[in-house]
């Protein structure tokens, strides 16, 4: 029951995060061509976008696939040597601080949420700035 419960306040956020990374990369896209494309398109096309992108080539599905498991690796390698200066460093944590499990789990959840977001919206954008400046013929 908890475990829906999250889910269902997660979606809307999810939902959000789709129309960003889809609006991002067919701005950029679309700008290099001269095409206003939020006059043209709607906001289904906006939230396929990503999706279609993700599942049109599989050497994009498993690039992401190894930048959500990177984003996830990260801070659980960081919280298991939380303790040494260079991850505190890293991971924002003050000096004198000592946290238990319970706090640096939430500590490196949130940590990973903000790499995983802003992994994906670089990626995402890269695409879009990719395909903006393909080559004639293509």
């Amino acid at each position: 029951m908890k475990f829906t419960t999250g889910i269902q306040k997660l979606l809307p956020f999810g939902y959000l995060f789709l129309i960003v990374m889809g609006v991002l990369k067919e701005s950029i896209l679309y700008y290099q061509l001269g095409i206003n494309i939020i006059r043209y398109s709607s906001i289904t096309d906006i939230l396929i976008s990503p999706v279609e992108d993700l599942v049109s080539h599989p050497l994009v599905f498993a690039v992401v696939i190894l930048l959500v498991m990177g984003a996830y690796g990260l801070p659980a390698y960081l919280a298991k040597r939380r303790d040494r200066k260079w991850v505190r460093k890293v991971a924002g944590l003050k000096n004198g601080v000592q946290m238990n499990d319970e706090e640096s789990a939430v500590h490196f959840t949130h940590m990973f949420i903000k790499t995983l977001v802003f992994m994906l919206l670089g990626f995402f954008s890269g695409i879009g700035v990719a395909e903006g400046t393909g080559r004639p013929g293509k």
